[in-house]
């Protein structure tokens, strides 16, 4: 305990003890952060507050910042601040899945849209058409209140692209990520927007997926990149599902496509989604959205890892293979039915084929059946 004479200085008047000014700094810079979508930026402006050595107590307010607010920042600034906290970033936990209400619904030209993600860099979605191999590109600002939707072809340069099946994007290497569904190929484009306009690189083929049964049309059907910063090892992963025969979730290291696990689904969600047709990660909680287009509903699940088991992969009861991961379910959402008036020629049912998550963390699907693209608030 300090003395009380420390505390006071010659001229009699009571003195601030230098860790409550630094206490007060770190406060007072919390205060002025944004209420959410803060990033690189609000982290230096909170190490500015603690000074170049930062106390223990200054270390304690800003680990308790850190495990109360840690979704409102980047997953780039979360590690950072994690490491200024003196601790390892780790994802923010899912004990449930958000609620979502349907906002809008919006319809697009693209014949065949296979696949869905949301790229922050480029502003917007990226489509893929799986009948022409092409990805298109959807800019966030022309998705208004319903209606039709403008998209524009992208052309890749160094190859041709036939049955697309799978997007997303690798925001550590800013990179599009694309699987073929009976080649089991995936490609990496490096992409920029450049004036409002999409301009990719050559893709180059990274390799093969691992085989999964012997059915070539019920293969990979969709990816999503898992950052490290919202892993439950820290470690990024390519995810990709298997449509059927086998059900499953797949890990993969993202620069090597080695197989780090492959997931059966727990009890319920091996009822409640007969197939896999897309895959994307909440960019909120790290959560993963499951999407069955037989199904027409979406699963919410989290992903965890036991450490003791990640030298190999493991066989586990009733089908599936892992490196110590497993998922857990987290609830559903039901999609709405076709739009008749819309629907392509001969179609019966919505067909959902992709969804992905926006910078926001609402929920976005499309479906072949009618071409639509849907939007969903999030709640809580």
């Amino acid at each position: 305990m300090k003395r009380l004479s420390n505390l006071w200085r010659k001229d009699g008047v009571r003195a601030t003890p230098p860790e409550a000014m630094s206490i007060s700094k770190l406060e007072h810079a919390v205060d002025l952060l944004p209420a959410k979508a803060r990033g690189l930026r609000e982290v230096e402006t909170l190490r500015n507050a603690a000074g170049k050595k930062i106390r223990p107590e200054e270390r304690a307010f800003l680990l308790d910042h850190y495990q109360k607010e840690a979704t409102r920042y980047s997953p780039k600034a979360r590690r950072l601040l994690a490491e200024l906290a003196g601790t390892h970033a780790q994802p923010a936990k899912a004990s449930h899945a958000p609620h979502f209400s349907l906002e809008s619904r919006h319809f697009t030209k693209i014949a065949e849209q296979s696949a869905l993600t949301f790229v922050a860099a480029l502003k917007g979605f990226l489509a893929v058409d799986d009948e022409t191999g092409a990805l298109h590109f959807i800019p966030r600002k022309t998705v208004g209140k319903g209606g039709q939707v403008p998209s524009v072809a992208i052309e890749i340069p160094g190859v041709k692209l036939d049955d697309l099946e799978g997007v997303t994007f690798d925001s550590d290497l800013s990179r599009v990520l694309v699987v073929t569904e009976g080649g089991r190929n995936v490609f990496a484009i490096p992409v920029t927007l450049e004036g409002g306009e999409v301009v990719p690189g050559t893709a180059k083929k990274l390799g093969k997926l691992e085989k999964l049964g012997t059915d070539e049309n019920r293969g990979y059907e969709g990816l999503a990149y898992l950052p490290a910063a919202l892993s439950p090892d820290g470690r990024a992963h390519l995810l990709a599902v298997h449509e059927g025969s086998p059900k499953r979730l797949g890990l993969f290291d993202p620069k090597t496509l080695e197989p780090r696990g492959f997931l059966a689904l727990p009890a319920p969600l091996k009822t409640a989604l007969k197939d896999l047709s897309d895959v994307e990660v909440d960019p909120k909680t790290g959560l993963i959205a499951l999407l069955s287009d037989q199904s027409n509903r979406i699963g919410f699940v989290s992903l965890s890892h036991e450490k003791s088991k990640s030298s190999k992969l493991y066989q586990v009861k009733g089908g599936g293979k892992h490196g110590g991961y497993s998922i857990q379910p987290l609830g559903t959402l039901d999609l709405p039915e076709l739009d008749k008036q819309r629907a392509k020629k001969g179609a019966t049912r919505l067909q959902p084929e992709g969804v992905a998550f926006d910078a926001s963390g609402d929920l976005w699907v499309s479906a072949e059946g009618d071409r639509s693209l849907m939007h969903f608030l999030r709640g809580a």
